[in-house]
Parts: C-alpha cells; sequence; structure tokens
C-alpha cells in the first residue's frame, strides 16, 4: 500500500599529557550514567505523557470550536477539525505528486494529533506534477496513524535516490563527538569558562526506500564529518585543542527499529596557541580508526533508546580498541512548527581505556525541528567524565554551561 502524510574545567593549565605527574580523578562514572539513565527514561516517559496530554487538549479543544462551524477545504493543510467531523474531500497539495483531495466516505477518527485513515479512503489526484512517478490518479490509503501536522506528501514505492532529504538515524542528542554545528559555553569551577565548538554535519548520499524526508523507510548510505575545537575565552580566545572526525556509515530504518554501521575516523591535536602558552613539547597522537554499529529503538514518536559498540582495529596515543555508548533521548521526531517543544537527551560513553569508566552528558532545552527533520536547540548542558578533548583525554572534567546546536 502507498503511504501519504497529510498537514493533517585555572587560566593556565597542563594537562598530564604534558606533565604526566599531574593529579588525576577517577573515571568511573560509568555506574552513574547507568542511575541517571534509568532516571532519565522515568522523566521521559513522564515528560511523553504531559506532551500527549496537552496535545490531545489541543485537539478536543478545536473539535469543540468547529463543531458548529461550517465545512471548510485547507490548500495545503489539513486541520483535526476538518478530518474529524467532515467526510467531505479534504484538498490541498501532496508534495512532489500533484494537487487533489483525499475522500473518507465517514468520519476519521482522531486521537491527540493523529489521523488514522481506512482502506476506504481514498486519495484522488486532480493535476499531476511533471515530477510524478505513476500512472494512475485513484489510490488506497495505508490503514495506520500518521501525523496531522505533516505537510501532505506522498511517499510512493521503495526506490533509488540520490542526495536524499533527511536521514533514517541521527547523531544523538548529548553525544559529545558527534558530527554537528554547535557552540556551548562551559564552566567549571576550578579552571573557569571555555566554549567548545562544532562546525560539520551528516548528510545522505544514497537511499534505497521511500522520499519521506522526516520517517524514510528502507536503506540509506550517509557521508560525516566535522572538527570539533575548543577555545580558551580567558587567554585571549586561545585555541587549545581540536579533534578532527570523518565518517561513512550505512543506516537503515523499519520502524520502530533503526540501525546503523560503518566506519569513522578521529584523531586529535593541540592547538597552537596552546603549545606557545605552556611551552609543551610532547603531545600524544590520539587516533581512532573504528568500525561502530548502532540500533535505536522508537517507543513513540518523541521517545527512543539506542545503543553502540565501537571497535578499532587501528589505535595510536592512549586510545584502546572497544567503546561502548547508550542513551535515551525526548525528542519529537516530526515538525515542531514556530513554537517549538522541549528536548531532553542522557548519553553514556564508556572506553576501554577508562576500563569501562566513561562520561555522562546530559543535554536540556528547547527545539525546532523543520521540514526535512533538521532541528535547532537552545539549553544547557552538563558534562561529567574525560576531557571532552581527547588530546588531553586522561584529565578529568566536569563542566556545567549552555548553548545552541544545530543538526542538519
Amino acid at each position: 500500500m502507498d503511504w501519504i502524510s497529510i498537514d493533517m574545567h585555572q587560566h593556565l593549565r597542563i594537562p598530564s599529557a604534558v606533565c604526566p605527574g599531574s593529579a588525576q580523578a577517577p573515571f568511573g562514572v560509568g555506574r552513574i550514567g547507568v542511575y541517571l539513565l534509568v532516571g532519565i527514561c522515568m522523566l521521559l516517559t513522564a515528560t511523553g505523557q504531559l506532551h500527549a496530554q496537552g496535545s490531545a487538549d489541543a485537539a478536543r479543544a478545536s473539535l469543540n470550536r468547529s463543531a458548529a462551524q461550517p465545512p471548510r477545504q485547507n490548500t495545503g493543510r489539513a486541520t483535526v477539525d476538518t478530518v474529524a467531523n467532515h467526510p467531505q474531500p479534504i484538498s490541498g497539495s501532496f508534495g512532489s505528486l500533484g494537487v487533489g483531495s483525499l475522500t473518507s466516505p465517514a468520519p476519521t477518527a482522531v486521537q491527540s494529533n493523529w489521523f488514522t485513515p481506512t482502506a476506504d479512503d481514498t486519495l484522488q489526484i486532480d493535476a499531476l506534477q511533471p515530477s510524478a512517478t505513476f500512472n494512475t490518479v485513484s489510490r488506497p490509503v495505508e490503514s495506520a496513524p500518521l501525523p496531522i501536522s505533516m505537510e501532505g506528501r506522498f511517499d510512493g514505492p521503495d526506490a533509488w535516490r540520490r542526495f536524499p532529504a533527511g536521514l533514517m538515524y541521527r547523531s544523538y542528542v548529548a553525544g559529545e563527538r558527534e558530527p554537528r554545528i554547535s557552540g556551548v559555553w562551559l564552566n567549571e569551577k576550578d579552571r573557569g569558562m571555555v566554549l567548545e565548538t562544532a562546525l560539520g554535519g551528516r548528510a545522505g548520499l544514497l537511499r534505497y526506500g521511500t522520499a519521506d524526508a522526516i520517517n524514510p523507510q528502507g536503506f540509506q548510505l550517509d557521508i560525516e564529518g566535522a572538527g570539533l575545537a575548543r577555545v580558551d575565552p580567558e587567554e585571549h580566545s586561545d585555541l587549545e585543542g581540536a579533534d578532527f572526525r570523518f565518517g561513512c556509515v550505512g543506516t537503515w530504518q523499519y520502524s520502530p527499529w533503526a540501525y546503523k554501521a560503518g566506519y569513522y575516523h578521529i584523531s586529535s591535536h593541540m592547538g597552537d596557541e596552546f603549545l606557545l602558552r605552556t611551552g609543551a613539547t610532547d603531545r600524544r597522537n590520539y587516533v581512532r580508526d573504528a568500525l561502530i554499529f548502532g540500533a535505536r529503538y522508537d517507543f513513540t514518536d518523541d521517545i527512543n533508546l539506542y545503543g553502540e559498540v565501537g571497535y578499532a582495529p587501528n589505535h595510536n596515543g592512549g586510545a584502546e580498541p572497544l567503546e561502548l555508548q547508550f542513551g535515551a533521548e525526548f525528542n519529537p521526531k516530526y515538525p515542531t512548527g514556530p513554537q517549538g517543544s522541549p528536548v531532553l537527551a542522557i548519553n553514556s560513553h564508556l572506553r576501554e581505556e577508562f576500563d569501562f569508566g566513561g562520561s555522562v552528558n546530559v543535554i536540556w532545552g528547547w527545539q525546532w525541528k523543520g521540514e526535512t527533520g533538521s532541528a535547532f536547540r537552545v539549553g544547557m548542558q552538563y558534562y561529567n567524565g574525560p576531557s571532552i578533548q581527547w588530546s588531553f583525554f586522561d584529565q578529568h572534567e566536569e563542566f556545567v554551561g549552555g548553548g545552541m546546536w544545530f543538526d542538519f
């Protein structure tokens, strides 16, 4: 069947990599991460229930307002009350397919912000776009819940697509070394302020699957890369260090499961200004060339859990082969509109060089998500673990601060 989505942390700091005798803090925060993860999962569940309840209340209010109103047609978007109360056609633009209407012979059930078409519903295309790829003008609709907030689009059958819009397996919101664009001001009481930045992203090269940008199904090949730099605003904005990441991953999504498998390279470098200021002449060539496999499960369109394992056949500078990541997110999947939505995520990153201790990273704030799944967030971050800059990986850091993030 075919799918139709209707709009319906001192100032001078010399890491132990330079002065091996410097004090180190323990890295056994993996257990803390597990405890935090359980707590966050409970909080995510409660937040999701509140979010759904608020949406349901809004839908009921809309239905009450529309009860005494005459039927209306909407060009481009179908509203809750139109779908719920009036069986006549709903007009709109269905993505790259064309202009037409959705006809339901009976009032369509509405729960929260979802409507469920039935097998009797029909999409009638009146004006085909030149890029339309099917021949019939009337097709049955899949009997499954679809989001009202989506812009109208027709996914069509699985097909090969170059440079597809959207991703099947997105970067972890609280992953501290994920490719994205970000700037976060973090403070540690014993060292002061740092600015952690990222300049990069992930994009699709090739897909075999549906055309949907928000919830695509099938297989996709992605390329990723980022420069992950630390600037010290308390030392004339000197560059303290930078990690560079590049990778290529295959991703699969067959909801509610999604998977990724691939390769990434990361290498760490101290900044020139830091070397000149500290007189450091010795550095560790921290390098990982890793094979990774990850899986994500979407409990709802807002809540997901994930886990990832990585093995680096080539490693240097103190790195060891194995690493593990796992976490949970309250991260609404569909476009949010101008009002945005809350976002909350926790990630624990365990590494063999710390006897499988590691870091805990928590991000919470507000997010706006667009029609292709791109997301802009503002919020707060708490980090506890080995240095975020892997040139200084044997230094312990505990930061709290705020900033902004953008994922393509």
